[in-house]
């Protein structure tokens, strides 16, 4: 037998080390085929769609069945403007006006914070509230305030998370913990105001009615009366949105789209205002006589931007 023949003999048992690595290579493909699902699902606003779209349930508003007649609002109020947020800025969960620096702030559902002008259509500067994978930390912000040059930012957390912004961006401070002093246990906070004169912090916990917890550490139920008041359960009302400006605190009931001026001692609503074309309304932000409304929306929807109103003389 030549030696071409004695070659051509062993060529089979030559080629199994190449059948291993096509193995290897192949499981290889598959993991990080598999790793990179899972980076999209854990961290990126496609992957994260996908997801709740599949597995989430149906969280939108239901349909009210009140049991007494529906309430004749003061007036309808028709949008004024529109105005374009950053393509940055997605499912806006919350805003508020900050009248010392002249700046909004706008929080998300994935637990982010934009700094924006009054125009609304920069970003001045953003953090991550929560250093979570994007679905894990998705839904968790629900509402955002400021007083003091601090942002005060609630959700479905344990304590309401205190923000604020130096010479090295933006920096966390200790949180106002739930339970503990004059903040009761409460369940997930849907809305929050401060009052910048006496530093009174009003808030919605998961529809159920306002809360005001005082400077001296007590807090109280402001339970909500007058011939205005809707006659329905207050866990109805949907309250996504507060401002409180001293003398009325303006709450912002996504149940209806209304607007309710309600005395912060007694409870009586005085005024409501009915926002025509508001669409899935989550946040309130009041700047002079006029009132920017954020509206909430899915991924794969164009964001609908910031619906704004002028509100009629007091």
């Amino acid at each position: 037998m030549d030696n071409s023949t004695e070659i051509r003999a062993h060529l089979p048992a030559a080629s199994q080390p190449r059948k291993r690595r096509s193995g290897i290579v192949a499981i290889l493909a598959v993991a990080v085929a598999l790793g990179l699902l899972a980076y999209g699902a854990l961290y990126t606003r496609t992957g994260v769609d996908v997801m709740f779209t599949l597995f989430a349930p149906d969280q939108s508003i239901p349909d009210l069945n009140p049991d007494g007649p529906p309430i004749q609002p003061t007036a309808n109020l028709v949008r004024a403007d529109t105005r374009s947020l950053p393509l940055a800025i997605l499912q806006p969960s919350g805003i508020a006006w900050d009248p010392t620096d002249e700046r909004f702030l706008v929080a998300t559902d994935q637990a982010e914070l934009f700094e924006l002008p009054p125009s609304l259509d920069a970003v001045k500067s953003s953090t991550v509230i929560n250093g979570a994978p994007l679905l894990l930390r998705q839904g968790q912000i629900e509402t955002v305030t400021i007083s003091d040059e601090r942002a005060f930012i609630a959700g479905d957390y344990d304590e309401i998370a205190v923000w604020s912004k130096g010479s090295g961006g933006w920096q966390t401070e200790p949180g106002l913990p739930l339970g503990l002093g004059g903040l009761p246990t409460v369940g997930e906070i849907a809305a929050m105001s401060v009052d910048p004169a006496t530093g009174t912090l009003v808030l919605s916990d998961e529809g159920q009615g306002l809360l005001l917890s005082l400077q001296d550490g007590t807090a109280l139920r402001l339970q909500l009366t007058g011939d205005l008041r809707p006659s329905r359960s207050v866990s109805e009302y949907q309250i996504v949105g507060l401002h409180h400006g001293g003398d009325k605190i303006v709450a912002l009931a996504a149940g209806w789209n209304d607007l309710l001026y309600i005395d912060p001692v007694t409870g009586e609503i005085s005024t409501v205002y009915s926002l025509v074309d508001a669409g899935e309304v989550s946040g309130i932000a009041l700047r002079k006589d006029q009132a920017f409304v954020t509206v909430d929306h899915e991924y794969s929807e164009a964001s609908p931007g910031v619906a704004v109103y002028a509100l009629p003389p007091d």
